[in-house]
């Protein structure tokens, strides 16, 4: 297969004028067939796509007719058309015979299955293993940088990410890029009862309570020199919070039943689905707690908003699992794109060992994906679920607001990174994806440069 090649050179003046303003442009990421086809940049007036090989861009298959579809590009308007094709063009599992195209699109042109994203011309898509365990693309390289800044640092660091997004293994990344030489340790806050809680964490003396027949260091002093994640944290009961802050503060802790106190050296790491302030308002955590873990903020993003590498994640988790890798069809490809992946990476990894353990060597379609997700016979819902389409394929969105607060914080956190939108975004514990529609929607200021 082969794919022309869109460089530099050949952006239109509309094009320049857009990077002027640090708007990235919409680029295709191509992820089905495997090996998949280069990146396709949408930058050009127009872009075509078919067997033709005067296409812009060369889909040699016999699925794909020799002028299939068009993208046609007006400053950040993308809109894509079908060429009167045999197999039509798909987008959000939807046919279609015209539709806008934004970030986080899936389209399906034949048998070729792409996600659009947004990213600087020539930017490196490619996904790749950052550590044990934690793979992923752009999104997630983003994030994996911003915690080896901060793992440079001894400052305290809070890992916020939805359940099944890897918040331990990036701690336990962090503290091996550290240069902190001790244990790494990590501890659920919720399965202590509140009267266990203070005595697991800072230990106790032998007979410092009914029960307490041998002494025990804590999970704080079991980390000595080392890194000691905090999971759920807002779970522990007011008191431990206090006892926390003191050794956050302090660097010493006073075990239960002992008269004075120990010195310890630790980093704390904690771990949250969603960013501690949430928990702050709710009344679950102390604000000054808060201010003391948050050191610095990384932000896992969830594999919703990592579409473009869930394929090559899916067959790397079933080479892991069943030591091959098995043949996809279209359908069952473009279907693992759509899902919203609630519980993310988790999700993905039993979906992949309950296919895996079926010994069939046929290829895998659409219907062994819905069996293997759990899913109804519902029509995939994708990315733009609930939003109703007119007669040419369009989406009607809602149009979102935020406060003049979220905005000016935004702002702020961009001009601190100088002008580093994921950093800025990675702070706020907000989606890089939702920073762009925050600027967009507040008509304030326009996205910086990326950084």
């Amino acid at each position: 297969m082969q794919v022309s090649t869109i460089t530099q050179s050949t952006l239109t003046a509309e094009s320049e004028s857009d990077a002027s303003r640090g708007e990235e442009p919409l680029v295709v990421r191509w992820v089905f067939p495997q090996p998949a086809l280069e990146p396709t940049w949408l930058v050009e007036s127009k872009t075509t796509f078919g067997r033709d090989p005067g296409s812009s861009v060369l889909l040699d298959s016999d699925y794909v007719s020799r002028q299939h579809a068009v993208v046609t590009r007006s400053g950040q308007l993308h809109i894509a058309s079908d060429l009167s094709s045999k197999n039509g063009i798909v987008v959000n599992g939807r046919v279609v015979r015209e539709t806008s195209l934004s970030p986080g699109d899936i389209i399906r042109f034949g048998n070729f299955v792409g996600v659009c994203l947004r990213a600087p011309m020539g930017a490196d898509l490619s996904s790749k293993t950052l550590a044990p365990g934690i793979f992923g693309g752009r999104a997630l390289v983003a994030a994996f940088e911003h915690m080896l800044e901060l793992a440079r640092t001894d400052l305290p660091v809070v890992l916020v990410g939805e359940t099944g997004t890897g918040k331990e293994r990036f701690a336990r990344a962090l503290h091996d890029a550290s240069a902190r030489r001790g244990p790494f340790r990590a501890v659920n806050c919720s399965v202590y009862s509140k009267a266990m809680a203070a005595a697991e964490l800072f230990g106790y003396r032998k007979g410092a309570f009914t029960g307490a027949e041998n002494a025990n260091q804590g999970h704080i002093r079991a980390a000595e020199g080392g890194s000691l994640l905090l999971d759920e944290l807002p779970e522990l009961a007011p008191d431990v919070q206090a006892m926390l802050l003191r050794a956050l503060e302090n660097r010493e802790i006073l075990p239960l039943g002992e008269s004075r106190p120990v010195p310890v050296d630790v980093r704390f790491l904690s771990a949250a689905q969603t960013p501690l302030g949430a928990a702050v308002d709710a009344g679950a955590l102390r604000s000054d707690l808060r201010a003391r873990l948050e050191g610095g903020v990384v932000t896992l993003p969830p594999l919703r908003d990592c579409r473009d590498v869930v394929i090559e994640m899916f067959l790397s988790l079933f080479e892991l699992h069943a030591g091959r890798r098995p043949e996809l069809r279209t359908g069952a490809a473009e279907r693992l794109c759509l899902h919203d992946w609630p519980l993310n990476v988790r999700e993905l990894d039993t979906v992949v060992r309950r296919l895996s353990a079926k010994s069939s060597e046929h290829a895998l379609d659409r219907d062994a994906i819905e069996q293997a997700l759990g899913a109804s016979t519902e029509e995939p819902r994708g990315p733009r679920s609930g939003a109703p389409r007119s007669a040419e394929g369009r989406t009607n969105r809602t149009k979102e607001t935020y406060r003049p607060e979220e905005v000016a914080a935004l702002v702020a956190a961009i001009g601190r990174y100088d002008g580093n939108l994921t950093k800025a975004a990675s702070e706020l514990g907000i989606a890089r994806t939702k920073a762009y529609r925050m600027l967009r929607a507040s008509k304030k200021s326009k996205p910086p440069p990326a950084g």
